[in-house]
C-alpha cells in the first residue's frame, strides 16, 4: 500500500486512502520515511485520508450499503479530489478497506453489494480503485465462495505483496508451485482431520448411547454438588423427569446428608469411592439402597466435580433385612424355648415336690401307726390340691404349645355368658376354704355369644384365680356382666390386690410375662394364663384388657365378646 501511494504522489496524481486508523498511521509514517512530504500533499488536497469505519457508517442503512448514500458520500469525495488535481490529466487513485470490514463482520452480502456500487460509480466517474483483503478473513473452507464472488468484481487480482515483489516469472512460478503443494497438503490434512473427527464423533455418540441406556444409574455432578447430567436408569431409580432433577443438588436426594457429606469430603481429598452404601429418597417417598462408585475430576489441581455410577441393591438389602429378622426371630424362638423349659421345669417341680413330700409323710405315719383319719384326710386334700395345680400347669403348657404350632381347637355353639361365669364363680368358691367374698351381677337376660363354652370357662376361671391369688384373703372380688354398644357383652372382674405397675400393661399378655411386683413378691405362677386368655378371647372376635390405678391399688380385667341376638341364633346353629 505504501509503494502504491508513493508512485501516485510522485506522479502528481491524487491519492484517496479509506483505511483503518492503524493502517493510515503506518502508511503515513512509511511515506515520510521515503522522503515524501505527506503534509504538503495533504494541505494541497492531493492526499486525502478517511477512516474506513466512519465512512462505512455514513453509506450504510440497516446493515447494508445504501446506493443513494454511497453515491452522495463517495461522489463528493471524488469531486473534491478532482478539484485539487494539479492538472487535467491527473489520475485519482482510491484505496479502500470498507469491504474488508464487512467481510470481517461475516456479512458477505453487504461486502458484495459495496463492491458492485464501486463498479457502478466507475461508469460515471474517473478513478482507479484498489481494495485489500487480509487472507485471514477467508481461512475457513466455506469462505471460498465469498472470496471468488468478490474477486469476480475486480479487473485484476494479486495474491499478496510478497508475490508481486518477486523479480522474475520463474520465481513467481516456483512460488505458485509451492503454494499449490501446500494447498494440496493442507487439503489432505483437512480430510484426514475430518475423518478423525467423524470417527471421534461416532465413538462419542456410541459411548453417550451406552451410558444413556446403561442398566445402572450414571450421572455427572459439578463442583457445587449439582447434577449436570443423568442417564435414564438414574431418573427411573428416583422416579423423576430430567427437568426436575438436572440442576438440583444430589445431596437433596440422599437420606443421610451427613453420610453424603463424608463421601464428598473424600472426593475433595482425592480418594476414589468404591461400593459405598447410600440410601436415596425417591419422588414417591420410598427409599432406594444403592452402592455408589465415584471418581473426582480435576484440572490442574482444581476440583471440577465427579462422575458416579450407582447400582440399585434395594432387593438385596431387603433380603438381608429379612434374613436378619428371620435370624433374630429364630434366636428369640430358641431363647423362648429355653425360657419355656426352664420355667416349666421349675413350676412343675413345685407341685411334684409337694406331692412327693406329702406321699412320703403319709407312708411314714402309716408305718408308725400314727395315721389318724383326720391326718389322712388333710394329707389327701393337699395331694388333691397339688395334683389339680399340676394338671392346670400341664394344660397351660399344652395350650401354649398348641398356640405356637397350629392354634387352639374350638368347638363353637350358642352359649350363655351368665351360665359360664356362674360356673366359674362356683368352682372358685369350692376351691377356696370357706369360699370367696364376691359380688356377682348377671344380665337380666341370656348373654348369648357364639363360642366354645369350655374355653370361655377357662378364661373366666383363670381371671378369677388371678384375682383371688393376688388379693389379700377375704377381700371382695366384684364380677359384673353388661351389654354395651359397639362392644357387645362385657364381663368385668375387679379386685383390690397387688395391682399392675405403670409400664407393664402389655407385657403381662406375653408368654411368661408377669408384672415386676408379682415377680419380686415371689408369688407362684408361670405367666401363661393371661397369654392363653387373650388368644382364646381374640379367637372369639373379642378383646381383653386391664385397668389398674397402679401398684397395690387393685386391678379390673375386662372381656368383651360379640353378642348375638335371638334372631341370629338359628342361623348361627345352622
Amino acid at each position: 500500500m505504501t509503494e502504491y501511494f508513493a508512485r501516485i504522489l510522485r506522479a502528481g496524481d491524487v491519492g484517496v486512502m479509506i483505511a483503518t486508523k492503524e493502517h493510515r498511521v503506518q502508511v503515513t509514517r512509511r511515506l515520510v520515511d521515503s522522503n515524501i512530504a505527506v503534509a504538503r500533499f495533504t494541505e494541497r488536497g492531493t492526499f486525502i485520508e478517511l477512516d474506513a469505519a466512519e465512512t462505512l457508517a455514513t453509506i450504510t442503512c440497516d446493515g447494508l450499503p445504501d446506493p443513494e448514500r454511497f453515491s452522495t458520500t463517495i461522489g463528493s469525495i471524488l469531486e473534491h479530489a478532482a478539484t485539487a488535481s494539479p492538472s487535467t490529466g491527473s489520475r485519482i487513485a482510491v484505496f479502500g478497506e470498507m469491504v474488508a470490514l464487512l467481510v470481517a463482520e461475516r456479512t458477505a452480502d453487504a461486502a458484495l453489494t459495496l463492491e458492485r456500487l464501486w463498479n457502478e460509480l466507475a461508469k460515471t466517474s474517473s478513478f482507479y480503485l484498489r481494495c485489500a483483503y487480509p487472507l485471514g478473513l477467508f481461512e475457513r473452507s466455506e469462505d471460498a465462495d465469498s472470496l471468488t464472488a468478490l474477486c469476480a468484481e475486480h479487473s485484476e487480482v494479486l495474491p499478496t505483496e510478497s508475490f508481486t515483489s518477486l523479480a522474475s516469472n520463474d520465481d513467481r512460478a516456483r512460488a505458485v508451485l509451492l503454494w499449490q503443494q501446500k494447498a494440496l497438503a493442507l487439503e489432505a490434512e483437512i480430510l484426514e482431520r475430518q475423518s478423525a473427527q467423524e470417527t471421534l464423533r461416532q465413538r462419542e455418540s456410541e459411548l453417550a448411547d451406552i451410558l444413556e441406556h446403561a442398566l445402572e444409574g450414571v450421572q455427572q455432578i459439578g463442583a457445587d454438588q449439582r447434577v449436570l447430567w443423568s442417564n435414564q436408569a438414574m431418573l427411573r431409580l428416583l422416579g423423576l423427569p430430567a427437568s426436575a432433577y438436572i440442576g438440583r443438588s444430589f445431596g437433596d436426594y440422599v437420606a443421610d446428608r451427613e453420610d453424603f457429606d463424608r463421601i464428598w469430603q473424600r472426593l475433595l481429598s482425592g480418594d476414589d469411592i468404591y461400593d459405598s452404601p447410600v440410601e436415596l429418597r425417591c419422588q414417591d417417598g420410598s427409599s432406594k439402597h444403592v452402592l455408589m462408585n465415584a471418581k473426582g475430576r480435576w484440572d490442574h489441581g482444581r476440583f471440577l466435580g465427579t462422575g458416579c455410577f450407582l447400582r440399585d441393591v434395594t432387593d438385596h438389602h431387603r433380603l438381608e433385612q429379612d434374613l436378619r429378622a428371620s435370624q433374630e426371630r429364630a434366636e428369640a424362638a430358641v431363647r423362648s424355648r429355653e425360657d419355656f423349659l426352664t420355667i416349666a421345669a421349675h413350676e412343675l417341680k413345685t407341685p411334684i415336690t409337694a406331692i412327693k413330700g406329702s406321699t412320703q409323710l403319709l407312708l411314714r405315719r402309716q408305718a408308725r401307726g400314727d395315721l389318724s383319719d383326720d391326718r389322712l384326710k388333710g394329707t389327701l386334700l393337699i395331694l388333691a390340691e397339688r395334683a389339680t395345680h399340676l394338671a392346670q400347669l400341664t394344660d397351660d403348657l399344652l395350650d401354649v404349645s398348641r398356640l405356637q404350632s397350629s392354634g387352639l381347637p374350638l368347638s363353637r355353639e350358642v352359649v350363655d355368658l351368665n351360665e359360664i361365669v356362674q360356673r366359674a364363680v362356683q368352682r372358685a368358691n369350692d376351691q377356696v376354704e370357706g369360699g370367696i367374698n364376691q359380688e356377682l351381677t348377671l344380665l337380666p337376660y341370656p348373654g348369648t355369644v357364639w363360642g366354645d363354652a369350655n374355653r370361655l370357662d377357662q378364661v373366666f376361671s383363670n381371671l378369677l384365680d388371678n384375682s383371688i391369688r393376688y388379693s389379700p384373703a377375704g377381700e371382695v372380688v366384684t364380677i359384673r356382666i353388661e351389654t354395651k354398644p359397639e362392644q357387645g357383652h362385657v364381663v368385668s372382674i375387679r379386685d383390690s390386690g397387688v395391682g399392675i405397675p405403670v409400664g407393664c400393661g402389655e407385657s403381662i399378655y406375653e408368654p411368661f410375662g408377669r408384672a415386676v411386683n408379682v415377680v419380686k413378691s415371689h408369688l407362684p405362677g408361670m405367666g401363661l394364663s393371661l397369654f392363653i386368655c387373650r388368644k382364646i378371647v381374640e379367637s372369639h372376635g373379642g378383646r381383653i384388657w386391664a385397668d389398674s390405678p397402679g401398684e397395690d391399688q387393685g386391678t379390673t380385667f375386662f372381656v368383651s365378646l360379640p353378642a348375638i341376638s335371638s334372631t341370629s341364633i338359628g342361623s348361627a346353629r345352622s
